[in-house]
């Protein structure tokens, strides 16, 4: 089900969830998920092969009037907003949190 929507935004997440209902699946955990994730990663890897080797190329030979340098650092800055929001909400609680993460953690907040 993933590999055929993989280019549609449809959470990755999603998937699972919608065939664990569909198909009425137990998954067995977290490491399910994540090594479909892996696989999604690497298959893409493998497919934009020689565009990610023409990026790497350009940029270690800093080659700034090859346009794999410039995808190159589109790609990085595209990925910064997403660094950011994980730097900046690492501290928020997780789902399925123990009722006393949810306090606020503050100087002032009794532990």
């Amino acid at each position: 089900m993933q590999g055929l929507t993989e280019f549609l935004p449809v959470s990755s997440s999603g998937h699972l969830v919608l065939a664990k209902d569909l198909l009425g699946l137990t998954l067995p955990g977290l490491t399910l998920e994540i090594m479909l994730h892996v696989g999604t990663a690497l298959a893409v890897a493998v497919f934009m092969r020689r565009d990610i080797g023409r990026m790497i190329a350009a940029v270690l030979r800093w080659d700034r009037f090859d346009p794999a340098f410039g995808e190159a650092w589109m790609l990085l800055l595209a990925s910064v907003p997403a660094a950011l929001a994980g730097i900046l909400f690492a501290h928020l609680p997780k789902p399925g949190s123990p009722p006393h993460a949810l306090r606020p953690r503050c100087c002032w907040s009794p532990r």
